[in-house]
């Protein structure tokens, strides 16, 4: 029950943090983006970046499952994307330890996680710098 609690308030401060840090931000960029034809693209590159970050999570759960570790597909999309979201948290190893942390809630090793960890940052690397070649 406390731990839920505390969940609560965690999300609810950041809910709060993120109000006072777009407060007083400038908003003209969004609002020339606020026409019917404008708001179509705005869509269309959310569909996108979803696509993205689906085939993301996909190409990370096949680098666990090639370590020798079956993970369900919801499963590795929830450990995928808390480790997405620690990743805005200042510090590195709090993704890699959220990481290590949910998988071994599911019976994957700590060391397994890790190692796919590592290898997806090369994999997203090179994969950024070929998208960025091609575009």
């Amino acid at each position: 029950m406390m731990r839920r609690i505390l969940l609560i308030v965690a999300v609810a401060a950041l809910c709060v943090a993120v109000v006072f840090a777009l407060k007083d931000q400038q908003w003209s960029a969004v609002a020339a983006l606020s026409g019917p034809a404008d708001l179509a693209l705005v869509s269309a590159s959310f569909v996108v970046n979803c696509l993205g970050l689906f085939v993301a999570m996909v190409a990370w759960r096949a680098l666990v499952q090639g370590l020798d570790v079956r993970i369900g597909l919801w499963a590795g999309a929830r450990i995928y994307f808390v480790g997405i979201l620690a990743k805005l948290v200042p510090g590195r190893v709090w993704s890699l330890l959220a990481n290590m942390r949910m998988g071994s809630s599911i019976g994957v090793p700590p060391a397994r996680m890790a190692a796919a960890y590592v290898l997806t940052i090369p994999v997203t690397l090179l994969t950024g710098l070929a998208v960025g070649l091609v575009g």
